[in-house]
């Protein structure tokens, strides 16, 4: 179990929510997530195995810490239940540094500001001092960016950014710089242009994706979604039954429906925006 500084360290995700859930060691698969000593692990590699003649399969696995990238192993007799940590990555536009605290714009607007650089961090990731020189390189340029922030077991860690890009130009001897934007729209596909000054001020959406266990689906086309907090949710479809279904609905919705009538374990990957949420990939645990 991380220890007193550690947990000091990293603020939590959800407050109150459930951090872990109960699986059978034998269902878990490489790609998976597995909890191992008190710390959330990524399974690298699962061996299952006999021991003696009269002994019961044993699942073996290999697992790297998925905050500190410390490689992990454990063994674990395959009918017996393991905890497995509800992991999830959100993303919030970075607008300032104080200290060593990031300044971050959350969905409804606000400012959070207690979630570090991850270079002063006590366990940091492998890669902290890339991302922390990113991140303040981009602040330096006031360049528009998002930090990509990984949440498990009440953590919450900065592991990658995302800048978009866009192209000014000037319109006449005396004109002002424009922006011509090129872009796409997230659930559609639908490619959409738009120019517009650059001293103008635009809507940006609030834009995440989160990641909850598909458990079924009705015959209306609504998904039954395993919640962080251990809940259900029914209230999403699948995409191929959406009025402006996705240009790949056909294809994710049947293989959601594969998965389930193969009784695979596997996430639905929602994509959240302005007050819509559809299902656009999944995420299986391949053996």
């Amino acid at each position: 179990m991380a220890d007193e500084d550690d947990t000091e360290t990293f603020e939590s995700a959800d407050a109150g929510a459930s951090e872990t859930y109960p699986l059978e060691a034998g269902q878990i698969r490489k790609g998976g997530h597995i909890m191992i000593k008190g710390n959330a692990c990524k399974v690298l590699d699962v061996s299952t195995s006999k021991t003696g003649k009269h002994g019961h399969a044993k699942c073996h696995f290999v697992a790297q810490d998925i905050f500190s990238g410390k490689k992990m192993e454990d063994l674990v007799p395959a009918s017996h239940t393991t905890m497995i940590p509800f992991v999830k990555k959100v993303e919030y536009q970075a607008i300032g540094l104080e200290d060593e605290f990031l300044t971050l714009l959350t969905d409804s607007g606000d400012t959070r500001e207690d979630i570090k650089l991850p270079k002063y961090l006590n366990s940091a990731p492998p890669d902290a001092e890339e991302v922390s020189k990113r991140i303040e390189d981009f602040l330096k340029k006031e360049e528009d960016f998002m930090v990509i922030v990984l949440c498990a077991i009440g953590k919450e860690v900065v592991t990658d950014t995302k800048v978009l890009d866009v192209s000014t130009s000037k319109t006449g001897k005396h004109g002002h710089a424009k922006c011509h934007f090129v872009a796409q729209d997230i659930f559609s596909g639908k490619k959409m242009e738009d120019l517009v000054p650059a001293s103008h001020t635009t809507n940006v959406p609030f834009v995440k994706k989160v990641e909850l266990q598909c458990m079924g689906v009705d015959d209306d086309g609504f998904v039954s979604l395993l919640t962080d907090d251990g809940g259900m949710r029914e209230d999403i479809k699948l995409p191929n039954t959406l009025n402006q279904a996705p240009p790949d609905a056909e294809e994710v919705s049947k293989r959601i429906q594969e998965f389930l009538e193969k009784e695979t374990e596997f996430n639905c990957i929602i994509l959240c925006a302005c007050s819509k949420e559809v299902i656009t990939d999944t995420k299986v645990m391949v053996a």
